[in-house]
C-alpha cells in the first residue's frame, strides 16, 4: 500500500478516535451537588430579583470550578425546622437519591428569628447593646438548632450514602460593633456542636464559615447595607472553603 494513502487511514482513525473521546465525554452526565438550606445558598440579595438563586451563589461558583451539576434546594427564610420537615416529602428524597455530593446550610434563621428585637434596636441605634434577658431569650432557638440538626443528617442518610458538607453559621457583626460580642457567645459554643454533630454521622465534613469570615465581616457581608448576607466577596469566600473540602475531604 503506498504510504500517503497508508498515513491517511492512520490519521483518519486517530481523527475518528479522538471524536469518539470527545462524544462520550459530552454525554458523560456531571455529578450532581445537591445543595439544602436558606436564603444564604441561594446569594439573597445579589440580583434584583430574589425568586431564583443567583448565579453567584457559592453552590453555583463550586459547581462552576468542580463540575457539578447543582440542584440547589434553598429556601429563603427557612430555619432548621423548615428543613426537617421538607426532608420528609418526596421531591425531596427523590433530589437526595440522585446526590453525589450533599451541601447544608441551615441555622441562621433560627438565630435571626431570636434576635429580631435586637436588630430592630440596632437599626434605630447601631451602638445599642443587647442586655443579659435578651441574649438568654435565644437560648430555646439554640436548643431548636441542637435538637434539629442531627435529625436533618439522619434523614439525608436514610436517602444516599454521599458526603455531606456542613457550613458552620458565619458571625456577620463586625467587632467594632457592639452586638459583636453578644452574637460570638452564641456563635462559638453552636458551631463546636455543628462539628461535634458532623462527627457523629458518616462522611459529614465541616466547611468553616465562621473561621473564613472573622475580621472579613465589612468585605464579606452587606453590612453596609442593613443586610447581613454575604457580598459577592463572602459568597466566594464560601465556594473556597466548600470546594476544598469536597476536593480534599470527599474523595
Amino acid at each position: 500500500m503506498p504510504k500517503p494513502i497508508l498515513s491517511g487511514i492512520v490519521l483518519f482513525f486517530l481523527l475518528f478516535s479522538n471524536l469518539l473521546v470527545v462524544s462520550a465525554n459530552e454525554n458523560t452526565p456531571k455529578k450532581k451537588l445537591v445543595v439544602l438550606g436558606d436564603s444564604i445558598v441561594t446569594g439573597y440579595h445579589l440580583e434584583n430579583t430574589t425568586l431564583q438563586p443567583s448565579d453567584h451563589a457559592f453552590p453555583y461558583l463550586i459547581g462552576a470550578e468542580l463540575d457539578y451539576q447543582v440542584d440547589n434546594l434553598g429556601v429563603p427564610g427557612w430555619t432548621t425546622a423548615d428543613l426537617l420537615k421538607a426532608l420528609k416529602t418526596p421531591s425531596y428524597k427523590e433530589a437526595l437519591k440522585k446526590a453525589d455530593s450533599v451541601v447544608l446550610y441551615i441555622g441562621s434563621n433560627d438565630l435571626l428569628k431570636a434576635m429580631s428585637g435586637i436588630i430592630l434596636k440596632l437599626k434605630q441605634n447601631t451602638s445599642y447593646q443587647p442586655t443579659e434577658e435578651e441574649i438568654k431569650g435565644m437560648f430555646p432557638s439554640v436548643m431548636g438548632i441542637m435538637t434539629h440538626l442531627p435529625a436533618i443528617m439522619k434523614e439525608i442518610r436514610q436517602e444516599t450514602d454521599a458526603p455531606i458538607v456542613l457550613y458552620t453559621l458565619y458571625n456577620p457583626f463586625p467587632s467594632d460593633m457592639r452586638v459583636f460580642q453578644a452574637s460570638e457567645s452564641i456563635l462559638q459554643p453552636l458551631n463546636f456542636f455543628y462539628r461535634w454533630a458532623a462527627a457523629q454521622t458518616h462522611d459529614v465534613h465541616i466547611a468553616d464559615a465562621y473561621r473564613a469570615f472573622s475580621g472579613q465581616q465589612k468585605q464579606y457581608v452587606r453590612i453596609q447595607a442593613a443586610d447581613i448576607h454575604p457580598s459577592e466577596e463572602g459568597q466566594q469566600a464560601l465556594a473556597k472553603v466548600g470546594k476544598e473540602v469536597l476536593t480534599r475531604d470527599t474523595n
